[in-house]
């Protein structure tokens, strides 16, 4: 099938024949009426599509040509327009014989539907092709004038506004260019213009403040004069390569440059240059006009960040960076080496939970340190290999300048040989604390074991609370060595099998205070000593040896408390045989809130009656 496409506009005949023609049409062009006349006498089209505004013949009169011959009148006619495109115009269009008014632009998908519906029409026979009647005749030529007369007035119009709007942009201009005087004479960059030779023709004040040179002085420098010898002959080959190619492209992009340049003084400062070619009215370029701004103080930025960056890079603590989603971006030389990876590329994307060995971890320090800012604490780490290392985090999320989150940064410290030594003085210490332990239990046998048990039974009640682990250490270490002090009181006193007198109770009370002057020169990681001292001392401030209350009794000598009061009553005494787990549990929860600390007491009574707790025989 084959179009005829009247435009005399070239841009628009192209993007009808590239839609056309991708549809399998046969596209021929004509850029106006008269031409297409021609050429629809010369060969035969199926269908007409024409703009309306043209020179020579415009589209209404091509129109009205076609429907008036024979050989022309049964081609579908389509008008395609930007300029007629009111009701009226559409009206008097179909009256003259066109069978579709389309308004520019239309959807390539719009359009090709519409073509497709032409031929649909042509092959059912719908297509307009009557000759106007005289009186019809007349009408035409009285709705065209209309239609012309219309278009010149608009013009008309038209021609005005862009006259007002022409006196306006040249007053706009004027102002403009009383602006850019008033800037370049104020603003702090100096801006230059040099002839095609580099020699300067202008230049603001602003170079005096930034070089030392006064504005003549400035006009009568050279470049070599102005700037370091390495940089001069970079500028210059820089500056010549531009120039060349300035007298045969118009559009040539000058990336910024940098150069150390010289002032008066002798001193030197760094300076960005932005240039661009001026060109005259044939498009020539005559001179090159330039922003000159000191640099200085974000090179001196640029080389803090740099020394930043190689302290970082060099730095024996791991150091990672990553995105907000935990993704690696960045890993030092010794992240590489401790997680046993020689390259970069090997972690870099990776997310950072895969470094761990139990990545629900990672998954929750990642959380914390979004919420609060940051977290510090330890962690099992994963190596490539599979196996693990002990490491020390410090993870912080970092914002920028308007408090936005942007990455993740944190710093790792391999603390494997640490641990290592740790566990080994642990090991000795517990010896040693067992040790006491059992020398104490020698001097009272009805007591053997009891600081073993009451320290079970302390560290589940612990645990039951949620408390840390740590915690939960200082407690164990504290129970096996709470009756430390009882070495001071003579053994037949600690075996005596009837009631004490008030003498001897004085002196068991005081095996707290005992226990205490022993070992508080001894630095623990934990409150020992104090745990010991208080755990005899109640709520309500009936305790001993202080007679302390509420808040003032630590929580792990309230917990030891609880354990030993259990303890003792459901174990035999010399004074007495044992009163059973029941009795014990019955006064704890009696005095639940005004002796004993209400948590800890009702941790206890949970692990008795859930049956998840029993002493060691």
């Amino acid at each position: 099938m084959k179009i005829l496409v009247v435009d005399d506009n070239k841009d628009n005949i192209r993007l009808l024949e590239i839609m056309l023609k991708g549809s399998s049409y046969n596209v021929v062009s004509a850029t106006d009426g008269i031409e297409a006349l021609e050429k629809l006498r010369a060969d035969g089209f199926d269908i007409i599509v024409s703009d309306i505004l043209m020179p020579g013949m415009d589209g209404f009169q091509l129109c009205r040509e076609c429907k008036e011959n024979e050989e022309l009148k049964d081609i579908p006619f389509v008008f395609y327009t930007a300029a007629y495109t009111d009701e009226k115009d559409e009206a008097f269009a179909l009256s003259l014989g066109g069978d579709r008014f389309v308004r520019k632009p239309m959807e390539p998908d719009e359009f090709m539907e519409m073509i497709q519906g032409v031929v649909r029409d042509a092959e059912r026979g719908k297509i307009t092709n009557k000759k106007p009647l005289l009186e019809e005749e007349k009408e035409v030529f009285r709705l065209y004038s209309e239609r012309l007369v219309t278009r010149l007035e608009r013009k008309i119009l038209t021609l005005a506004e862009e006259i007002t709007k022409r006196k306006r942009a040249e007053e706009a201009l004027r102002e403009s260019e009383k602006k850019y005087r008033l800037l370049a004479e104020n603003v702090t960059d100096v801006i230059f213009v040099q002839d095609m030779n580099f020699n300067m023709t202008y230049v603001s004040p602003s170079v005096t403040p930034l070089s030392g040179y006064s504005v003549e002085e400035a006009l009568k420098q050279k470049m070599k004069d102005f700037m370091t010898p390495d940089s001069f002959a970079k500028a210059m080959g820089s500056f010549q390569k531009a120039a060349a190619l300035a007298k045969t492209k118009k559009d040539i992009e000058i990336p910024p440059m940098e150069y150390e340049y010289i002032r008066k003084d002798g001193s030197t400062f760094w300076g960005e240059i932005r240039v661009t070619f001026l060109r005259d009215s044939e498009g020539r370029a005559v001179s090159i006009q330039g922003v000159l701004r000191d640099i200085s103080e974000r090179k001196r930025a640029e080389e803090e960040m740099r020394v930043k960056d190689n302290a970082i890079a060099s730095s024996i603590n791991g150091i990672a960076i990553a995105d907000l989603e935990g993704n690696l971006t960045y890993a030092n030389h010794s992240f590489l080496e401790m997680w046993g990876y020689h390259d970069e590329k090997d972690v870099v994307g990776r997310n950072v939970v895969e470094f761990w060995q139990a990545e629900e971890d990672a998954a929750k320090v990642m959380k914390v340190a979004t919420k609060r800012g940051g977290w510090i604490g330890e962690l099992l780490a994963k190596r490539k290999d599979g196996s693990a290392f002990d490491v020390h985090a410090a993870a912080s999320v970092v914002r920028d300048p308007g408090g936005r989150r942007v990455c993740r940064l944190a710093s790792f410290v391999d603390i494997t040989e640490r641990k290592r030594a740790e566990e080994a003085l642990r090991t000795t210490l517990n010896g040693t604390i067992q040790a006491i332990g059992r020398t104490t239990e020698t001097r009272d046998p009805y007591t053997a074991a009891h600081q073993r048990r009451v320290t079970q039974l302390a560290c589940a009640i612990a645990k039951e609370m949620n408390l840390p682990q740590d915690q939960i250490d200082g407690i164990r270490v504290a129970g096996l060595m709470h009756d430390i002090g009882k070495m001071s009181i003579p053994a037949e006193i600690l075996a005596k099998p009837s009631k004490l007198s008030e003498a001897e109770f004085d002196l068991i009370k005081a095996h707290p205070q005992v226990a205490y002057d022993i070992l508080k020169s001894i630095d623990f990681p934990w409150p020992v000593a104090g745990i010991i001292l208080q755990h005899h001392e109640r709520l309500d401030g009936s305790g001993y040896p202080k007679g302390v209350k509420d808040g003032d009794i630590l929580l792990e000598a309230r917990i030891l408390g609880i354990a030993d009061v259990v303890e003792a009553m459901s174990s035999h005494r010399p004074y007495r045989p044992a009163l059973g787990i029941d009795k014990a549990l019955k006064e704890i929860e009696k005095n639940k809130g005004t002796l004993y600390d209400p948590t800890a007491t009702a941790a206890c009574l949970r692990l008795f009656s859930e049956g998840r707790f029993e002493f060691d025989t």
